[in-house]
Formats: C-alpha cells, sequence, structure tokens
C-alpha cells in the first residue's frame, strides 16, 4: 500500500539526515493529529504541488537563539502519477519526503530566516540527492542556475542551487553543511556558511572561487575531480559570444554582484581562454546587498607589465579592480574537449564540393541557430542563422562550404561557433577542397 511507502522512506531519511548526518531533531508537537509525532498528511495536491511544509507563521516556538523556530507537519500527494511531474511515482515520493523533512528540521531545531530561503530550499533539495542518489529529480532545477551564474546566488530560488550542497559534500563532506545549519541559529545563510568553512580551514570566498571552477566543468567538459555527476549537468551560459582578437590585444568590461560569476571566451589563433570572474564580496554578501561592483579584464600578447599573469602560451591576462581581496580570476587554457577537432561534427575531414554539406552538432529543442565559421586566422568566412535539421538521432546545423559570398573556401582548418539558445558551443574541423 501506498501509506506503508511512505513509511518506510520516511524512516530511510530519518535515518540519514538525523542519524548518520546528525541534523538535531527532537520533535512534539503537543498532541496536535492526534499523537505527539511527527504528522504527514497524504492529500491529491494540485496537480504539479509535490509537497509541503506547513507551520503556523504567527505562534512560535521558544528560540534557541536569533530566529524564530516553528512545529509543522507536512503534505505530500497521494500518487505522484500525473504528467506534470519531472519525477513520478515512488521515485516522486522519495525526494518529497527527503525535501520536505529537511524542512521540518529547519524550522524546528535551527529556525528561520526569512531573507535566505534560498539557502532552506538548497539543503532540502540536496538533502532528495543526498538520501537518494540514484532519483536525480533535481536535474529538472539545475538548468536555471546555470543560466544565471551571474546572479548573486541570494537572489535565487534555491533549487536551482543544489549544486552548492553538492559540491559542499563532495569538497568537505555533509559535515559543513551541518555546522552551517548550527550557526543558522545566530547568523544569517552567508555567515553561517562563512564560519562553517572557517572551521575547516577554508573561505566562502575561496570555496565559491572553486565553485565557479566547478561548474564550467560539466556537459561536454566534465571531468574526475570534479561534480561525480557533472556529465548529465548543462553547461554554464557565457555572457558575449567568444572575442576574437584580431590584434594583440582584447578586454571586457563589465559589473557583477556579490557572490555572482561571468564566464567569458577569449579565441587567439589556435589558442582559448576562458575566464572565470567572480565576485566575492562579504559584506555586500551578508547584506544581500543589490549592488554591482565594475572590473575589467584585459587579455594581451605584448610584453610583461606589473599584475598581469602570464598563461604560459605567450598571453597575459589582468583583472583590473579597486579591491582585489573582493574577486576572484581563474583562466582555463585550451581546454581540450572545447577546442580540438571535434568528433560530433561529421564528416571531419570534410571533402567540400559546395554541393555536399557538413553536420554540426547543435543542442536539441531551439528554433533557430546562429552559426559563424572562422578561418585558422579569425577571418570570418560565414554567418547565418539557420534552423536545426534532424539527422542520425540527433539536431544538427549544415555548412556546404561557401561564404556569404557564395563561393567555396579554401582547404584548411576552421573554426565554428554556434548560439543554440542560449548554448554556445565551439570548435575545429578540417576542410578538404575537391
Amino acid at each position: 500500500m501506498y501509506v506503508d511507502s511512505v513509511s518506510k522512506y520516511i524512516d530511510s531519511v530519518f535515518n540519514v539526515v538525523v542519524n548518520f548526518f546528525g541534523f538535531e531533531f527532537d520533535f512534539n508537537d503537543g498532541g496536535i493529529g492526534g499523537g505527539v509525532e511527527y504528522d504527514i498528511y497524504i492529500q491529491n495536491l494540485q496537480e504539479g504541488l509535490y509537497g509541503e511544509t506547513v507551520f503556523d507563521y504567527l505562534n512560535p516556538l521558544p528560540r534557541n537563539g536569533v530566529a524564530k523556530r516553528y512545529i509543522s507537519f507536512m503534505r505530500i500527494d497521494n500518487s505522484y502519477y500525473e504528467a506534470s511531474y519531472y519525477t513520478r511515482g515512488i521515485n516522486a515520493l522519495k525526494v518529497t519526503l527527503a525535501h520536505e523533512f529537511g524542512h521540518a528540521v529547519q524550522l524546528l531545531s535551527y529556525g528561520l530566516w526569512e531573507e535566505d530561503i534560498w539557502f532552506y530550499e538548497m539543503t532540502s533539495t540536496w538533502l532528495e540527492e543526498a538520501v537518494f542518489d540514484d532519483v536525480n529529480d533535481y536535474y529538472a532545477y539545475i538548468p536555471r542556475f546555470f543560466r544565471a551564474t551571474s546572479t548573486p546566488i541570494y537572489f535565487h530560488d534555491g533549487y536551482d542551487l543544489v549544486v552548492l550542497g553538492i559540491f559542499l559534500q563532495e569538497r568537505f563532506t555533509h559535515e559543513v553543511i551541518v555546522k552551517a545549519w548550527e550557526n543558522i541559529r545566530n547568523h544569517s545563510a552567508l555567515a553561517s556558511l562563512e564560519l562553517s568553512l572557517n572551521s575547516f580551514n577554508s573561505s566562502l570566498k575561496r570555496e565559491f572561487v572553486e565553485f565557479s571552477l566547478w561548474n564550467y566543468y560539466t556537459g561536454r567538459r566534465a571531468r574526475v575531480g570534479y561534480y561525480k555527476e557533472g556529465a548529465n549537468y548543462p553547461e554554464v551560459r557565457f555572457e558575449t559570444q567568444p572575442v576574437i582578437m584580431t590584434s594583440n590585444e582584447a578586454s571586457v568590461k563589465n559589473s557583477a554582484g556579490a557572490f555572482s560569476t561571468q564566464y567569458y571566451m577569449f579565441i587567439w589563433r589556435n589558442d582559448t581562454v576562458v575566464a572565470v570572474i567572480s565576485n566575492v564580496n562579504l559584506n555586500s554578501g551578508f547584506a544581500r546587498s543589490e549592488d554591482e561592483f565594475i572590473f575589467q579584464y584585459h587579455i594581451t600578447t605584448g610584453t610583461y607589465s606589473e599584475g598581469y599573469t602570464s598563461l604560459g602560451n605567450g598571453l597575459r591576462v589582468k583583472l583590473i579592480v579597486p579591491d582585489f581581496d573582493n574577486w576572484g580570476n581563474l583562466n582555463i587554457l585550451n581546454l581540450q574537449v572545447a577546442f580540438v577537432k571535434d568528433r560530433n561534427v561529421f564528416p571531419n575531414p570534410f571533402y567540400a564540393d559546395g554541393i555536399e554539406k557538413i553536420l554540426i552538432p547543435v543542442d536539441s529543442g531551439a528554433d533557430e541557430v546562429e552559426l559563424k565559421i572562422f578561418t585558422v586566422g579569425l577571418d570570418l568566412v560565414y554567418s547565418e542563422k539557420l534552423k536545426p535539421e534532424f539527422n542520425f538521432g540527433n539536431y544538427f546545423v549544415s555548412w556546404n562550404g561557401r561564404n556569404n559570398l557564395g563561393q567555396l573556401v579554401k582547404s584548411g582548418v576552421y573554426i565554428y561557433f554556434v548560439n543554440s539558445g542560449g548554448s554556445e558551443k565551439t570548435g575545429k574541423f578540417v576542410l578538404i577542397r575537391k
């Protein structure tokens, strides 16, 4: 019976969250609902609603810190079979119990900071994965984060920030998150996380910069040493199209809010540099500020100047800001999967006669794709907006080897750039003219 499954899986959740992880949960609701136990109500919820944790905002418990505490009860759906659920059936039940029980623990044992709801949702969504690793319902949320890394984390809804919880667990074990919740009794979310990381001989600034690096190594760029499931994650969105260096220098200027990250790609001949730029202003973060701070990133092949970092290939870079301690800048040079002969391009080499076409993969679902073709010398030979085609089980755009004047291009190595619905991809292929 369904109720037996509820009993079985809430026991599993309790064992992991309380007995193994060490979150506190000394519950007694004074007999509300017929007993002192925690109450779970199985109902036919509105379509798409997994569950909810309900509490009386006007009747808090005696405080054990600054934050107000509450007794709650849980409502869950009676089937999860509607098509509106990303995850359905028993798997949906499992992650809902983990998520909502997380909220029950937060409200009872640690207290509520209304301005930090993102941290509550982040933690509860992380618990879904931590308790039931095989379900992966959180895959439905994370595209929102990877499309919006330039938004300060405290302005996200929190579900999409589940990757922050996963990052912290894989870096430090669950204990760093438990300690943060112990601090939340008296401190806001980011301040609590800073105190927790300090106890692990680290800091919020340092780990946010590292977190931003991990977020680059997902999807096609996933590699060992970063997210264990990173190959299944979306890829971050670049702030601009790749910056093609037609002279010996280039730069970008923008502004960033606290605890946000921006990604830029620069192409110089056969080299690519990805600049990962993070603002880690603690004071602004603790204040949940909307302020933005101006930065300039400069890349050059010129002679050495003070403050520039050499990338070892003749390129030097510098992040130009007045308060460098409040920034993080990592530079990724020639990531292998981003700039090698692309095995997904077909055929490669491409024998061009002006009629046959090369197929270049794009993300499915995009109504229109921008395709640009460059020579190795970074001269633009072709640019067009195209409708994706479906071939060989995947979505592609095609090119017949002719430039925008209709002329067949010369033999050589070419660089392609595609932008499909905000997802960007760059690669190389060999064209041999027949």
